[in-house]
């Protein structure tokens, strides 16, 4: 008798023991945190809308879907993160002002991303006005916003507004009517005048027997997407103010700038006539993963060279002395992925490019 007094609560404790380690091992867990970006774009131009996830760990499905209006952006294309092969993204209309994209991925193996990653990089065209991506957690049940787990269980996503941040694009205010590029000669910026000038590729100042000078109380501005190229005959007297900036976001002049050229104390010379056919340097590859050279062949001999790498915020990463070299690399690795600005000058020889960090 005693003995079965005493095994019969051992038993009974043990067996719930196991079944809530049971229960245990098959818990609900939270979704990962999705999230589309909010961006604004020139009428008629592509936009890329990256989806980007937060807490992506052992997950074997997933099903999205994001509303939109078509009148106001229509679906090109899409890429996946590949280390998800075989997802799938479509774009269905449902009304004349409404669309859907539907993003779904499944595989037997569960699978894992990084600590914050892009999930896809989605392609629109802009048309105008604005409208919203908002993920639909509603329709289907809930079920056309999913994911699923590594036991194929659907992972708790409530409340919404938690575990899927909303999107948009929008109207871009300034620089839709910036040409692609620009060259700028035989112009004075007097005392008391502001101005800016912007090309979405490059800015080319002077050169080839023009000039390009900044008074004494003159103030110009120069905003590219991709190069600033000052040759000879680019002067800034003293007391005037010159700014040359890479934008990395898309503003144009009517933005307010961190400078990467700024006022002399003193007449300055800003060009040289060598860089008239703008190989004044070559940075490869571009985009690059990490490591990036830069090749300057027009430099010869001994010719003393300074090389400077600034981040998207102006942050100054990278600064070395060249002498008598015309080829050597630098590198982004561990650095976020966005876009740098590579400066350099050699003499009155002075350039300015991008390098995109992927």
């Amino acid at each position: 008798m005693q003995k079965n007094t005493f095994s019969e609560p051992v038993s009974f404790l043990l067996g719930m023991f196991l079944l809530l380690m049971s229960v245990d091992s098959f818990a609900i867990r939270n979704a990962p945190i999705t999230t589309i970006a909010t961006k604004s774009s020139c009428p008629g131009k592509a936009v890329v809308m990256p989806v980007t996830v937060a807490g992506f760990t052992n997950v074997m499905a997933l099903s999205l879907r994001i509303d939109y209006d078509p009148t106001i952006a229509t679906f090109v294309s899409a890429v996946g993160n590949i280390n998800l092969s075989g997802m799938s993204v479509n774009s269905v209309p449902i009304t004349p002002n409404l669309a859907k994209i539907i993003i779904f991925w499944t595989d037997f193996i569960p699978r894992s991303l990084a600590a914050t990653d892009t999930l896809v990089k989605i392609t629109m065209n802009y048309i105008s006005g604005s409208s919203a991506f908002v993920f639909n957690n509603t329709a289907g049940g809930g079920g056309d916003c999913e994911y699923a787990d590594e036991h194929a269980e659907a992972m708790n996503d409530n409340p919404t507004s938690t575990y899927y941040i909303n999107g948009a694009i929008n109207a871009q205010t300034v620089g839709c009517d910036v040409p692609a590029n620009l060259t700028l000669t035989n112009l004075i910026i007097p005392n008391g005048q502001t101005i800016c000038y912007n090309a979405t590729q490059t800015l080319t100042v002077a050169g080839n027997g023009t000039t390009f000078l900044v008074e004494n109380g003159g103030n110009a501005t120069l905003v590219a997407g991709g190069k600033i190229v000052l040759l000879d005959g680019a002067k800034v007297n003293s007391g005037g103010y010159f700014l040359g900036h890479i934008t990395t976001d898309g503003t144009y002049c009517g933005a307010i700038l961190n400078p990467l050229v700024t006022n002399p104390e003193e007449d300055q010379t800003l060009g040289g006539e060598r860089m008239i056919r703008n190989e004044f340097f070559k940075a490869y590859p571009n985009p690059t993963t990490g490591i990036v050279f830069i090749d300057m062949a027009d430099v010869v001999g001994a010719t003393l060279a300074t090389v400077t790498v600034y981040s998207m915020h102006g942050g100054k990463l990278y600064f070395k002395n060249i002498d008598g070299e015309s080829k050597f690399r630098f590198s982004l690795e561990g650095k976020p992925s966005g876009i740098y600005i590579v400066q350099v000058q050699s003499g009155e020889r002075f350039e300015i490019a991008k390098i995109i960090k992927k």
